[in-house]
């Protein structure tokens, strides 16, 4: 309606260039929305079971977040937000990203700091799951160096059996 709008009462060259410009806005508002950060319990892992034979529930200390979506600048908030929202005490994290599809540098770089400030509250952070080409940013950006390479796993039990391993280390300390 705007570019119509603007077509008849200004320039057609004006008006494309603001519909572009809107349809742009409203493709990100539309996509950040559309990333979805939840924090996985114990409900979900019980529903996993019949996979995981040998988990009924998360290790005390552990807290499980899925990221569904693309991770880009536009869905960084959703991500502080979840974290924030939690209001525990992990001693480890454990982020799945089996569904994202791909990220930005902007979404980098928000893990990065995020993993940087839970490291200084002795939290570890476990990244597990993500594809090749997330995985590969992930690397190239220096986030799996900024984690520890050994805190980046393929599978999500091989990610649990990390954090069983982390949760004495943190104790003892």
């Amino acid at each position: 309606m705007i570019t119509f709008l603007l077509t008849v009462f200004a320039d057609l060259v004006v008006a494309v260039n603001i519909g572009v410009i809107l349809a742009t806005l409203h493709f990100l508002r539309r996509m950040s929305s559309s990333v979805e950060v939840q924090q996985l319990g114990s409900a979900y892992v019980e529903s996993m079971e019949a996979v995981y034979q040998s988990l009924k529930d998360l290790p005390k200390g552990v807290v499980l977040y899925s990221i569904d979506g693309p991770f880009f600048f536009g869905a960084v908030e959703n991500f502080e937000h979840a974290l924030a929202e939690s209001h525990t005490d992990p001693r480890v994290v454990i982020l799945r990203l089996h569904r994202v599809p791909f990220t930005d540098i902007t979404g980098l770089q928000t893990l990065q700091e995020v993993a940087a400030k839970l490291r200084k509250r002795g939290v570890s952070v476990l990244l597990c799951e993500a594809n090749e080409r997330v995985k590969l940013k992930l690397e190239r950006a220096g986030v799996l160096d900024a984690i520890s390479a050994e805190n980046y796993l393929d599978d999500f039990p091989a990610a649990l059996e990390r954090a069983k391993r982390l949760l004495p280390q943190r104790a003892a300390a």
